[in-house]
């Protein structure tokens, strides 16, 4: 998503300040990447998510913004807009509409999947509440 951000302009490192929405792996791997690249970054997580995971999110330097969830995750995607309305130079990565998150898994996992499994794997995706779900199928 920051790789694809800034090969279409829309961020610049040192300038932009990065903005998401997450309980998982998604906000560690935007935190580790968002380090090396030196831009600042934002991460909405529920209460619900382990000091321990925190403690990494900060070690890679994000700014946690920690939040009781009672209604649903769409809570955290409503935070992570209105910190946006009121940031200069922010940038809302929004992982669960962005069309660039699942585009990593594409290719290289499902060429990875079929080293493993011997066969040749088709991609498919349906729409889901969550944006898309895919998933591979063997083929003859």
């Amino acid at each position: 998503m920051i790789k694809e951000a800034e090969e279409k302009g829309l961020i610049t490192p040192g300038k932009t300040l990065l903005i998401e929405a997450t309980s998982g792996n998604t906000g560690i791997g935007l935190a580790m990447i968002a380090a090396a690249k030196r831009y600042k970054l934002i991460l909405i997580m529920p209460s619900s998510c382990s000091i321990e995971r925190r403690v990494v999110l900060q070690a890679f330097g994000a700014e946690l913004h920690v939040m009781e969830i009672k209604e649903g995750i769409e809570e955290a995607f409503q935070r992570a807009k209105e910190i946006l309305g009121r940031t200069p130079n922010g940038y809302y990565l929004n992982q669960v509409e962005n069309p660039s998150n699942p585009k990593i898994y594409y290719k290289p996992l499902g060429q990875r999947f079929g080293r493993l499994l011997k066969k040749k794997l088709m991609l498919g995706c349906r729409d889901r509440d969550w944006g898309h779900c895919h998933w591979w199928r063997a083929v003859p």
